[in-house]
């Protein structure tokens, strides 16, 4: 039973389409997304919705910035970003470029390289892309494995000698039969990987990306090939080991999208489809932060941070501070930019007439005249192509120093060439103020 919603939509429950149709009643859906809500906040700390009492209209369901799927008993609640294009495939791979990997593999530049001239990615490719990484992280973090014991008949005792198998085998007086441990990576949670990379040598459409998967597959060499995977009884990584492994997490969890489809609306496999949550707010700012790091050699810096600055008796900085999302600061040119995931039709007008809300303006400003910088930059998310702000304003106040405030409308549901030139052309705006 799939219930959909969009980020930051609050939506009566009587206008869910199970209800509409008579599939259950208000009060029957009612009661399981209250089960839900509570397993979910309980479980995970988070909260993905709330919901309320609309009085005459009934009880309402209220999305906030998240992103995902939660799967509880029969019902799978797919929470959809409100921006036009942005598919769950294209959300994760964001997620996957907001990560500041501090030492990329030589594959994952390869990948990185191929990517930055495909002019358009299939759905399902953003997961395989997205498989790709994460097995990179898992060459480099270690495979895991478990120890077990085997039986062998061996030239010489090593581990412990079985008497009563060699009494009754009665090998040679030089041959012995013996236990011992061994470490083995050929384990459930790993044939489920391998099976998820073959799977996506034949989904994938991108040429280039097979020799990749090979050498991905390589790694699993000695892993048993399984020709089919069973969804109830996918592995989990608190199975293997009490070592957190985020790797393996992200890694299963694509494997979930390739093995049994990618796109929750489509209704195949659906009792199989991936749980996940995503922060959007966290996904765009480092998204966009990280993104103009790598760009920039030098000069620009991630959540920055700041005292107050209120004269001789400062309040310290692990007291009470100021965090910048992004601070360029190179030679006599300092710029504050901050992002907005808020998201509105008017940013992708041909001719928009966007105001930013007071409160943005105010800490912006304030941040601004903190760093003693003439340009502050708020970042939006956007679904087309702009090269130039969408916006300025200018603080002109008598006594004050004039501050420049910029609005910009970034692409980040285009293809990964698409996006990334969106960025480099922030990042050319940023260096010529």
């Amino acid at each position: 039973m799939l219930l959909q919603i969009k980020q930051w939509e609050s939506k009566y429950i009587r206008d869910f389409e199970v209800v509409k149709n008579g599939e259950l009643s208000e009060t029957q859906l009612y009661t399981k997304l209250a089960a839900m809500y509570y397993d979910y906040v309980s479980t995970n700390g988070i909260e993905p919705f709330t919901i309320s009492y609309g009085r005459g209209q009934g009880f309402c369901v209220n999305a906030n910035s998240h992103v995902g799927v939660i799967v509880y008993d029969d019902v799978i609640l797919y929470i959809m970003s409100m921006i036009p294009e942005l598919t769950l495939g294209k959300i994760l791979y964001l997620q996957a470029q907001a990560e500041d990997v501090k030492s990329e593999s030589e594959a994952r530049k390869v990948l990185s390289s191929y990517l930055d001239d495909e002019e358009t990615v299939e759905a399902v490719d953003y997961f395989v892309i997205s498989l790709l990484n994460t097995i990179e992280d898992i060459r480099q973090n270690g495979m895991i494995t478990e120890i077990r014991s085997t039986e062998t008949i061996s030239d010489r005792i090593v581990g412990r000698l079985n008497l009563q198998e060699q009494i009754k085998k009665k090998p040679a007086y030089d041959k012995f039969c013996v236990e011992r441990t061994i470490v083995s990576a050929d384990i459930p949670i790993n044939q489920v990987l391998k099976a998820a990379i073959r799977k996506s040598k034949e989904v994938t459409s991108l040429e280039w990306i097979l020799p990749l998967l090979n050498n991905a597959e390589q790694y699993f060499d000695n892993v048993s090939t399984i020709e089919e995977v069973d969804g109830n009884s996918f592995p989990r990584v608190a199975d293997y080991t009490s070592i957190k492994r985020n790797d393996y997490e992200k890694a299963l969890l694509f494997a979930k999208y390739i093995l049994f489809g990618y796109d929750p609306l489509d209704g195949k496999s659906a009792a199989f489809f991936p749980e996940f949550m995503l922060d959007m707010n966290e996904v765009f700012e480092f998204y966009v932060t990280v993104g103009l790091k790598r760009i920039f050699k030098e000069g620009f810096e991630i959540k920055r941070r700041f005292t107050l600055g209120v004269g001789p008796n400062d309040i310290p900085i692990e007291r009470k501070n100021i965090e910048l999302d992004g601070y360029y600061n190179f030679g006599n040119k300092s710029v504050v930019l901050d992002t907005k995931n808020k998201y509105r039709s008017v940013l992708d007008r041909d001719i928009p007439d966007f105001i930013a809300a007071n409160a943005d303006i105010y800490q912006q400003y304030y941040y601004a005249s903190r760093v003693n910088s003439s340009n502050i930059i708020l970042v939006y998310p956007s679904s087309k192509k702009h090269t130039s702000p969408i916006g300025k304003y200018q603080f002109n106040f008598p006594g004050n120093k004039n501050v420049d405030l910029y609005f910009w409308a970034l692409l980040i549901t285009g293809t990964p060439k698409e996006n990334k030139r969106a960025l480099i052309n922030l990042a050319q705006f940023i260096e010529a103020l």
